[in-house]
């Protein structure tokens, strides 16, 4: 073969090794594409499990936080409705208590009456005073005119110091004003007690009301603090 030709072969087969080679690599280029589209397509279905896992708590708080959400609405409504009640309750104690205020200034009043009237009947120490110095006058008065009376009819020589017609009459007119007057002052007595008496009485039916009201009073709202625990 001249030199010519095998220079000529050379440069052909060298030519057909690059286009060859050429060949190869578009076609590991084009297998790198392929491999890089699988890798893309193989990493997005490997981040669908994390988003739906990532989805389904989110679905899962969202169911949680809207039942939390209807617990509180539950809530808030029979926290509304208790304290309905409890307003309702303490309207009407207040009522109750203003009612059983008015009774008892009705019947404070009616009891005032009452002892007012009886203080009325009762005979007042200045008329007792009086009319036990009357009659303590009329006594004296009596013993002067029996002496007056003594001295006209009996005779000087009968009349001594200590002639019993004389000192006698006195001596039981003296006493008599002396008993009623200790019996007046007894009597008084006997009615201030008396008086005394009603008035503590008074009082005391008066205190036994207040407290017999405080206890129902008190009675009704355990009964219902017991029903609202129930």
């Amino acid at each position: 073969m001249p030199p010519t030709d095998a220079k000529f072969y050379g440069s052909l087969a060298d030519h057909e090794l690059n286009a060859k080679l050429l060949a190869e690599i578009a076609e590991l280029r084009k297998e790198n594409a392929e491999i890089r589209v699988k890798n893309d397509e193989l990493k997005d279905n490997a981040e669908v499990p994390n988003l739906r896992r990532k989805l389904a708590e989110f679905e899962s708080e969202k169911v949680e936080l809207k039942a939390k959400i209807n617990e509180l609405l539950r809530q808030a409504v029979e926290e509304s409705k208790r304290r309905d009640v409890e307003n309702a309750e303490l309207k009407a104690r207040i009522e109750e208590l203003e009612k059983n205020k008015a009774d008892s200034s009705a019947e404070n009043v009616r009891h005032d009456d009452e002892i007012a009237e009886l203080k009325a009947e009762l005979p007042g120490p200045l008329h007792r005073k009086k009319g036990a110095e009357n009659i303590v006058q009329m006594i004296a008065d009596g013993i002067k005119d029996d002496a007056q009376s003594s001295d006209k009819t009996m005779p000087c020589n009968v009349i001594s110091a200590g002639s019993p017609a004389k000192i006698l009459p006195q001596f039981h007119l003296l006493s008599l004003a002396q008993l009623f007057d200790k019996a007046t002052d007894a009597e008084g007595g006997a009615i201030r007690a008396n008086q005394e008496e009603i008035l503590r009485w008074y009082y005391y039916g008066k205190e036994f009301l207040i407290q017999a009201s405080v206890i129902v009073q008190d009675g009704k709202g355990k009964i219902g603090e017991k029903r609202q625990r129930e």
